[in-house]
C-alpha cells in the first residue's frame, strides 16, 4: 500500500510516471463519484427556469496562467435563455443580465437541480454529468482527459469552443439525461482505497 497512487484510469499512466510514480492503480470512474453516487441533494434550490448555471474560470490558478476570463461575457450572451447565475471565484461582477451568486452553495446539490452547466470543465462539470444534467466545458482553457473520458461513457458533457457555447445550450438545455446505469458502472476511489487498506492489513 506505501506509496501507491490511486487515480482514475481516464488519465494516461506515463503522465504520473513522468513524476516518479511507480506503483499506480487505476479505478474505472472519476474522483466525483466518490459523493456523487448514491447521494441524494442536500439543499433544494430556487432559481427559476430553465436554470442556467455558469462557473467563473479561476483565473488565478496556475493551469490559466495567460487565459482571458470571458465567462462573464459568456454568461451575459446566455441570459436571455433562461435563468442565468454565474457562479464567481472572486470578486462579484455587477450585471443587469443575470444573477450573481453571493453565499455558499453546495454546487454538487445545485447542478444536480439545474437545467444546464458552463464551466471550464473542473469539478462542477463533472458533478453536473455525473447526475444527469448537460455540461458545457470550454475547451479555450484546454482538454482535460477525466472530461472527454466521461463524455466516452455516454455522460453529457460537451466539450465546445467558446464561438459554440450558445448553439449547443440551446441544444442541450433543459434536456436530461438517464445517468444512473451508467453512474452504477463506475467505481469510486474510496471503494478502491478501502479494499487496498483491507488487503494491505492482511498480510
Amino acid at each position: 500500500m506505501a506509496n501507491t497512487l490511486v487515480a482514475s484510469e481516464a488519465i494516461p499512466k506515463k503522465l504520473f510516471e513522468a513524476y516518479g510514480a511507480q506503483k499506480i492503480v487505476q479505478f474505472k470512474g472519476v474522483d466525483e463519484v466518490a459523493w456523487i453516487k448514491g447521494s441524494k441533494p442536500s439543499t433544494s434550490y430556487d432559481y427559476g427556469r430553465p436554470l442556467i448555471l455558469v462557473r467563473q474560470i479561476e483565473a488565478k490558478a496556475a493551469y490559466a496562467c495567460g487565459k482571458d476570463d470571458n465567462t462573464i461575457k459568456l454568461a451575459e450572451k446566455l441570459a436571455h435563455l433562461g435563468s442565468l447565475l454565474f457562479l464567481p471565484r472572486y470578486s462579484k461582477p455587477e450585471s443587469k443580465k443575470m444573477a450573481v451568486a453571493d453565499s455558499f452553495i453546495d454546487s454538487a446539490s445545485l447542478v444536480g437541480q439545474a437545467d444546464l452547466v458552463v464551466s471550464a470543465g473542473g469539478t462542477i462539470s463533472r458533478e453536473a454529468a455525473l447526475q444527469g444534467t448537460p455540461s458545457i466545458v470550454i475547451s479555450d482553457f484546454g482538454q482535460i482527459e477525466v472530461n472527454n473520458y466521461l463524455h466516452s461513457k455516454g455522460f453529457p458533457i460537451f466539450t465546445v469552443n467558446a464561438s459554440e457555447a450558445e448553439s449547443y445550450a440551446k441544444r442541450y438545455l433543459g434536456k436530461r439525461f438517464e445517468v444512473q446505469d451508467k453512474l452504477g458502472k463506475l467505481e469510486s476511489p474510496i471503494d478502491v482505497i478501502a479494499e487496498l487498506v483491507s488487503a494491505a492489513a492482511k498480510r
